[in-house]
């Protein structure tokens, strides 16, 4: 059971971050350099 409080707190904490970043316009560019990372590692 604190296992489970300690990740939505975590997860919670990470949504908020993406949130603030999201609105200033920097969550979708940090977005787009994953997908990069993702598909150089994937070779997709």
């Amino acid at each position: 059971m604190k296992r489970f409080l300690i990740a939505s707190t975590i997860i919670a904490a990470v949504l908020y971050f993406a949130d603030q970043y999201y609105a200033a316009g920097k969550y979708t560019s940090a977005a787009g350099q994953l997908a990069t990372q993702m598909r150089h590692s994937f070779r997709i």
